[in-house]
């Protein structure tokens, strides 16, 4: 399994139990209200009802630093008004270090950003609420000036540059998943395949990962690195 690989949680089901990170970095969630098992993108999801939420403990593994990061995730939900959280790491607040990206369905768009007194912010057209699977990257690429990037369903849906350094620095939490970190905007739908990547993917590794997902990288977990397979899998 590619090192760079700090958090995956593939949410299938063993013998009724919902599994825990994939990792050697053990970053097992926590699963806190009612959450359901469903069919997921890749065998099974989880189906969160707005007043639950998945919860990644802070860990020195999940510390991204200043460094490059990918964030990726299968969503689906019907939400028409309320905003609601998809991926939200380490705090809250304006001024502190963090990132996040949520549903925000009353503006017509999926927001985002990384912080850390000033943001990069992008923003897609479309929230994506139409009840179907969709796959949802969010990369920050930390080359001199940093560049932050959205992907739907493996195409680029908004990408902004600026300066930004730690946005875990002063952190107060890990991530969750399904609401901000204090507890509010609270999501309504469908998860699978959680992956938290301590480095920048590129479109063609995420379109692998969206159409193979959990079978290639375990696939692969034996053997080594993921960043060694690239180059045979495009060529398959």
């Amino acid at each position: 399994m590619d090192n760079a690989l700090a958090v995956y949680l593939p949410f299938y089901s063993e013998k009724g139990k919902i599994s825990e990170d994939a990792t050697q970095n053990k970053n097992d969630e926590k699963f806190v209200g009612n959450i359901k098992l469903v069919a997921g993108k890749f065998g099974s999801g989880i189906e969160l009802d707005g007043q639950s939420y998945v919860g990644i403990p802070w860990s020195d593994s999940i510390d991204v630093v200043d460094e490059s990061f990918s964030t990726e995730i299968w969503f689906k939900y019907t939400e028409k008004a309320s905003a609601g959280s998809l991926i939200w790491g380490y705090a809250v607040g304006g001024g502190k270090p963090q990132f996040w990206i949520r549903s925000e369905p009353g503006s017509n768009r999926i927001r985002g950003l990384i912080h850390d007194g000033k943001s990069i912010i992008i923003m897609t057209k479309t929230p994506y609420n139409d009840g179907k699977w969709h796959h949802l990257a969010l990369v920050r690429n930390s080359n001199g000036q940093d560049t932050l990037t959205v992907y739907i369903d493996g195409a680029v849906k908004d990408s902004q540059k600026g300066k930004i350094a730690l946005v875990t620095k002063g952190q107060v939490f890990g991530i969750h998943l399904g609401q901000r970190v204090d507890g509010r905007n609270r999501y309504n739908g469908a998860f699978d395949e959680f992956r938290l990547w301590r480095r920048a993917l590129d479109q063609d590794e995420i379109k692998i990962l969206m159409t193979q997902g959990q079978a290639l990288i375990l696939a692969i977990h034996p053997t080594g690195h993921l960043t060694t397979t690239w180059g045979t899998i495009k060529n398959q």
